[in-house]
């Protein structure tokens, strides 16, 4: 009975916090958009939802493939459809919370594969450090092809930042740096002195991880 109770008491807050995640991807909108979101839906093509979807789906399945190879060599091999249920949660909860869904499907994944979580988050990372490859590819050609228009962008965005009255703030620079060294010797001392805390030991085993 008390099983039963905690597992329907688990169902109810899922879907409780389903609702909270639509609410709050929804709450920006004032009547004007909702307005236009009306007349939209009124005039739409509902028969172009199905490859539309099914493209979405196939793309978040590969998706699902790429994030289960990661795990193999690992030697955790989980059901490819949980796999492709946690990423689509993830993605879910991206839409009230941005990048949160990324730690909730480690999470879920977690629970029910038995696969560590900072294991899951470490894929995550290792995700995210091909993606800043990829995207320093692209920046790269980038540069080479509109160089023009990117020293524009930097001139007028980037330089303003570290100058003053029309002149290069070096003090901001360096004081930039020092908050930086400062930061990591900070994180250094928490980590070698107050490593028998218990948050502590989590987040340095989530590190290593």
């Amino acid at each position: 009975m008390k099983k039963t109770f905690l597992a329907t008491l688990q169902y109810v807050f899922f879907a409780a916090l389903a609702v909270f995640f639509v609410w709050l991807s929804l709450r920006g909108m004032d009547h004007e958009k909702w307005e236009q979101l009306k007349k939209a839906m009124d005039h739409a093509h509902y028969w172009l939802l199905v490859p539309v979807f099914s493209l979405l789906l196939i793309g978040h399945w590969l998706r699902a493939l790429r994030w289960r190879q990661l795990m193999e060599p690992m030697g955790y091999f989980p059901t490819r459809l949980n796999t492709f249920f946690a990423v689509m949660i993830g993605y879910f909860v991206n839409l009230g919370a941005p990048r949160l869904g990324e730690v909730i499907k480690c999470t879920i994944l977690a629970r029910y594969e038995k696969v560590p979580a900072q294991k899951l988050v470490g894929t995550i990372v290792a995700e995210r450090a091909f993606d800043v490859i990829c995207l320093l590819l692209v920046f790269a050609l980038t540069f080479v092809f509109q160089f023009d228009i990117i020293s524009s962008l930097v001139h007028d965005y980037i330089f303003p930042l570290f100058q003053k009255n029309g002149q290069t703030a070096y003090l901001k620079i360096a004081l930039l740096a020092i908050a930086l060294i400062i930061f990591l010797i900070v994180l250094k001392i928490i980590f070698s002195r107050f490593g028998h805390i218990i948050i502590v030991q989590e987040v340095e085993r989530m590190y290593r991880g």
